[in-house]
């Protein structure tokens, strides 16, 4: 059989007794069969493939870990893939999340919040009376206790004066 096409058996006796290799497949070979499977990380959407260079790259933000795939799968929700041709997405690292498929780089907690998890879609606002004026926090250390006469919310960057009609406790709520 022809590059591009496979076949078994004895009796082939033109080009025509042979078949097309498969999406996902390429034969670079005339004679072999079976086809071979696009690595992990590549896919092949076109049939009688002829060479290893008709298995693409998966984009960014996306992956392919199984071989002889015709489609690539965009990151889940909390990992990513920054790199072309990859068989896995990452988790996001600790002080960062995503809440989108197909992420090629994880986003910073904002100010105010904190994850100390790999992984996640979100991250954790400081308690009120605490706050946090830095991206990209670890810890749920990174939120400290507002002083004096001044307050926050839940998820505050900063503390200010209490509303009118409002006060602090020493609870700094």
């Amino acid at each position: 059989c022809p590059v591009g096409r496979k076949g078994s058996g004895l009796n082939k006796v033109s080009a025509n007794d042979c078949r097309n290799c498969e999406t996902g497949k390429y034969n670079d070979e005339p004679g072999t069969h079976p086809c071979k499977d696009c690595a992990t990380g590549k896919y092949n959407t076109n049939t009688q493939s002829v060479a290893e260079s008709a298995c693409l790259n998966c984009a960014t933000g996306q992956y392919a870990p199984v071989v002889g795939t015709t489609t690539c799968t965009k990151c889940e929700v909390g990992k990513f893939q920054g790199s072309t041709g990859q068989p896995t997405c990452d988790p996001c690292p600790i002080g960062r999340y995503t809440n989108s498929l197909g992420t090629v780089q994880c986003n910073l907690c904002q100010a105010g919040r904190w994850q100390g998890s790999t992984g996640k879609t979100e991250c954790v606002q400081c308690n009120a009376g605490r706050y946090n004026g830095n991206t990209g926090s670890t810890a749920v250390s990174a939120c400290v206790p507002c002083s004096g006469s001044v307050c926050s919310g839940p998820g505050a960057a900063s503390c200010g004066p209490a509303p009118a009609g409002k006060y602090t406790n020493s609870a700094k709520e």
